[in-house]
């Protein structure tokens, strides 16, 4: 019977382990500034998956912050990104 329970609680253990998610957050930020102030300044944001959001302020620099979230099953996993 002990064998048993132990069984049990290694299933349970290798079962919640594979249903609960690494997750790592990393937030990056980027000041940026055009030679002049045109019209034609623009900037191009490339994004995989997710959202971008946009704020615009009364200023000649460009922010960029980005928070990069990377979710895996486990931590191999995670590593390998």
């Amino acid at each position: 019977m002990t064998t048993m329970k132990t069984v049990a609680l290694v299933c349970l253990m290798f079962i919640c382990n594979l249903t609960i998610a690494q997750k790592h957050v990393e937030t990056i930020s980027k000041s940026l500034n055009f030679s002049q102030v045109s019209p034609d300044n623009y900037l191009v944001i490339k994004n995989i998956f997710g959202s971008i959001s946009v704020e615009a302020y009364n200023g000649k620099e460009v922010k960029v912050e980005v928070q990069k979230q990377i979710e895996a099953k486990s931590s191999i996993e995670l590593e390998k990104g």
